[in-house]
C-alpha cells in the first residue's frame, strides 16, 4: 500500500486489494490505479459529508441567491474518476466480465527465450 494513502483510502485499499489479487486481476503494475481509486473514494466520501454539513445540494449565498453547493462538483468529479478506475480494475459488475486475469509467465520460460536467442 502506498504510504501517501490515509484514512478511508487506506481502508478501501485493505478491502479491495486482497479480493483483486485473489481474482488474479491485480499486479504490481496496477498499484497506482488502485491507489488513485482509493484516493478518489476518500475524496467522494469527504465531499458527501461536506454537502450534508453545509446544507445539502443547494445552498444560499450571502446575497440570498440559491446556488449549487460547491462540494457537489467535488463529489461528482470523484465519482466519475472512481468509475473509470473501477472499470480499469474490473471492480464494477459490468467491467468485471471484461477484465481477464493474466496468467503470470513462468520465469524459466523467459530465461529459455533469452538463452535461446544468445548466439
Amino acid at each position: 500500500m502506498p504510504r501517501h494513502l490515509t484514512g478511508l483510502a487506506r481502508g478501501e485499499w485493505r478491502r479491495l486489494e486482497p479480493q483483486l489479487r485473489a481474482a488474479g486481476v491485480l499486479t504490481v503494475a496496477d498499484r497506482a490505479t488502485l491507489a488513485a481509486y482509493c484516493r478518489e473514494y476518500q475524496r467522494w466520501v469527504d465531499a458527501e459529508a461536506a454537502i450534508a454539513k453545509t446544507g445539502g445540494e443547494v445552498t444560499t449565498t450571502d446575497a440570498g441567491n440559491m446556488i449549487q453547493n460547491p462540494w457537489l462538483a467535488v463529489a461528482n468529479k470523484a465519482l466519475v474518476l472512481m468509475r473509470g478506475f473501477a472499470a480499469d480494475l474490473g471492480i464494477s459488475p459490468a467491467s468485471r466480465s471484461r477484465v481477464a486475469a493474466a496468467v503470470p509467465e513462468d520465469p524459466m520460460d523467459q530465461l529459455d527465450d533469452i538463452i535461446g536467442r544468445v548466439p
